[in-house]
């Protein structure tokens, strides 16, 4: 603009690097006269924050809160999840507006199982996001899983899962399994999980939530998204169970699942 400057300006780098953090706090102005010539004061400042997202509406790709109960076949498939074997003799029901894994194998039941849904079709993850609420974990004194992963076959994603009261970030390139954090689960911090391209990177988000809708996203862990994980067609996927024999294992339930791109 011209001197006076008086108007709306466009920044001149993108605010999108805020995005998903805390606008409460302490904000600092800073300005420079780096002309001799003249002189100048800032005789007011303000900031206002709005969570209106401009030039988009940001609509879903792919959406589903689970409350028609009854599993959408034109959006998820149910007996073959695409990062693992599917038992599909596990209990998988759409009940109550949220989707219910469990009850997971107890005591007797060894080897693997696993259940859950995989969206029907792949999609391009380029510059989008996908996150899922945990509405209630395995018994945390067992080690039974509760899993969301993003990926494009069993040897190759990203993952986030809850695990004998941890959650970790996971990532498996060419079948080598490689964690990218661990913490200690918190049913109430950690109640949204949130897996993310953006710029060329992966990012793995946690939220609490309230009204089946995300509070403020903390980043647990971000890298360069690896190319074995082709990012032009993924699968989305999450699941429950358990990989030995359990006392008690209990019932995952998920809800509130949105996939879609990010805010500019």
């Amino acid at each position: 603009g011209a001197n006076p400057y008086s108007g709306t300006f466009i920044p001149l780098d993108p605010l999108s690097v805020f995005q998903g953090e805390d606008p409460n706090g302490t904000w600092t102005l800073n300005v420079a006269d780096t002309v001799a010539a003249d002189i100048g004061s800032v005789r007011d400042f303000s900031l206002i924050v709005s969570d209106v997202v401009c030039g988009s509406t940001a609509q879903p790709i792919l959406s589903d809160n689970f409350n028609d109960n009854s599993l959408d076949v034109t959006k998820w498939v149910s007996n073959d999840l695409f990062s693992g074997f599917s038992d599909n003799w596990l209990p998988l029901n759409e009940t109550g507006q949220r989707l219910e894994i469990g009850p997971l194998s107890q005591a007797g039941a060894s080897g693997s199982h696993y259940r859950g849904i995989r969206t029907l079709h792949s999609y391009a993850f380029t510059g989008a996001y996908t996150h899922v609420e945990l509405a209630q974990a395995p018994n945390l004194s067992s080690t039974a899983d509760a899993m969301f992963t993003v990926g494009y076959s069993s040897d190759n994603y990203y993952r986030i899962y809850e695990n004998n009261g941890s959650l970790f970030g996971l990532k498996r390139v060419g079948g080598v399994k490689t964690t990218l954090f661990t913490i200690s689960y918190n049913s109430t911090n950690h109640r949204f999980w949130r897996i993310r391209h953006n710029a060329g990177s992966v990012t793995l988000d946690t939220a609490p939530g309230s009204g089946g809708v995300p509070g403020t996203w903390v980043q647990r862990f971000t890298q360069t998204w690896h190319s074995a994980i082709p990012v032009t067609s993924v699968l989305i996927e999450f699941r429950a169970g358990t990989s030995n024999q359990q006392t008690n294992p209990g019932t995952v339930i998920f809800d509130n699942f949105v996939f879609a791109l990010n805010s500019p």
